[in-house]
């Protein structure tokens, strides 16, 4: 009985642990969802203000 609650404890540690990393993966995939969004949004801005500067 004490060697299963330990082998179950054990199991449980280790996925909190799994849990935490896929945490971290999850918020590093947000930021870079956002780097990507900024940077598109950015670039269009400029094709905006080129297509402004030629029109004119």
């Amino acid at each position: 009985m004490g060697d299963e609650i330990a082998r179950l404890k054990e199991e449980k540690m280790k996925k909190e642990i799994e849990i935490e990393g896929l945490k971290k993966e999850l918020v590093a995939l947000k930021a870079a969802m956002e780097n990507k969004r900024c940077a598109r949004r950015k670039r269009l801005e400029e094709l905006e203000q080129s297509l402004h500067a030629e029109i004119e």
